[in-house]
Formats: structure tokens, C-alpha cells, sequence
């Protein structure tokens, strides 16, 4: 979970300036991110395991999105209550970090890490 705390941090950094001193942008973020690596990693398996199409046809058309969106919804309803009122305390665990600019690099390539194994699944499969 650390690493979630500190990409929620540094999202919440940059939107605190626009008066989201609660951080429901990072929120946002890192919820959506989060659902989309979990639908990634359960594709995956479900692709190995070769039960996707099964699954397809019992859930009907657009029960993919329907879980999608409930993981996500629950997703951002669990890191809203876990993340309120944390930006001053998560601020001042990371307040003397160096190396901020790779750092913040490496948390761009962590929110789009889901996104490109996702196109990836979708190329391969």
C-alpha cells in the first residue's frame, strides 16, 4: 500500500493547488488505475485459464463494463474513506525525499503501466 500512498501524494501535490485540499482528484486517479489493473489481471487469467468466453456469455452483453464499473465505484468509495483527511500526515512522511523529478516519473509510468498491458491484452488475445 505504500506505494499507492505515495502515488496518491504526489497526484493530490499537484491538484491541492486548484483548492482539492481533499484529494478526490488522486482519488479518481488512483482508482481508476487500480481497476484497470485489476480487470488486467483478472483478463489474464481468465484468458490462461480458458474460461473467458464462458464467463462472456453468462454475464451477456456488457457485463464486462457493468463489473468494471462496480470495482472501479467500489475502488474509489475504499480510497476515499482510506485517503480523507491523509494529505498533511502522507506530506510530511515523504517531506524530505530526494530525486522528486524521477520519482515523479516513475508514478506517471505507474498509472500508465494498466493502460498499456490492457492495450496489450486486447492486441494479444
Amino acid at each position: 500500500m505504500i506505494l499507492f500512498d505515495y502515488i496518491w501524494l504526489r497526484i493530490a501535490k499537484v491538484y491541492y493547488k486548484w483548492r482539492d485540499s481533499e484529494g478526490f482528484t488522486a482519488t479518481g486517479f488512483l482508482s481508476l488505475s487500480q481497476g484497470i489493473l485489476v480487470g488486467d489481471i483478472v483478463q489474464i487469467i481468465l484468458k490462461l485459464t480458458g474460461t473467458s468466453d464462458s464467463l462472456y456469455d453468462s454475464l451477456g452483453k456488457g457485463g464486462y463494463s457493468k463489473l468494471g464499473l462496480g470495482l472501479t465505484l467500489f475502488l474509489l468509495v475504499f480510497n476515499y474513506l482510506r485517503y480523507r483527511k491523509k494529505y498533511w500526515p502522507l506530506r510530511e512522511r515523504w517531506r524530505d525525499e530526494s530525486h522528486s523529478f524521477l520519482k515523479g516519473i516513475l508514478v506517471i509510468l505507474a498509472l500508465l503501466f494498466p493502460l498499456v498491458l490492457w492495450y496489450m491484452l486486447i492486441k494479444l488475445f
